[in-house]
């Protein structure tokens, strides 16, 4: 079974975020409505189709974000929501953990912190003087 919430622009989700504690230091830093806007956006748009396991009162199943263009390019965000059967319900455990923000994954590393020397593709060029011998005043 599949069910459909109301589907919400980025700047009707700053109630959920406040509540929920997410990007708490971002949306404080951002001043006007707007920026607060674009923050939750910039949050919503990479985990759209992402689908998480839920339970919500013993009830257990997954939510995906759904995201659905509406006028003048703007994008309404909305979870589908399916749940488990009953049977499946009660052969998992009751615990749930909450999710206090994003999971990060840890970013590779940079070239620059590679331990190899770096060696130059060109030969250094011999015998060249600086400048092309122009003047300019």
């Amino acid at each position: 079974m599949s069910k459909t919430i109301d589907k919400l622009p980025a700047a009707d989700w700053l109630p959920f975020f406040v509540k929920a504690d997410i990007l708490a230091k971002a949306l404080t830093g951002a001043h006007s409505m707007k920026a607060k806007t674009i923050k939750i956006g910039q949050f919503l748009s990479p985990n759209v189709n992402r689908t998480v396991p839920i339970q919500v009162r013993g009830r257990s199943g997954h939510a995906t974000l759904r995201v659905k263009l509406g006028k003048a390019k703007s994008k309404l965000y909305f979870f589908e929501v399916t749940w488990d059967s009953p049977e499946t319900t009660e052969k998992k455990p009751k615990k749930a953990s909450a999710v206090k923000g994003p999971t990060v994954a840890k970013a590779p590393p940079s070239k620059a912190a590679s331990t190899k020397p770096q060696t130059s593709t060109k030969p250094a060029a011999k015998g060249l003087k600086p400048g092309n011998d122009e003047v300019w005043e």
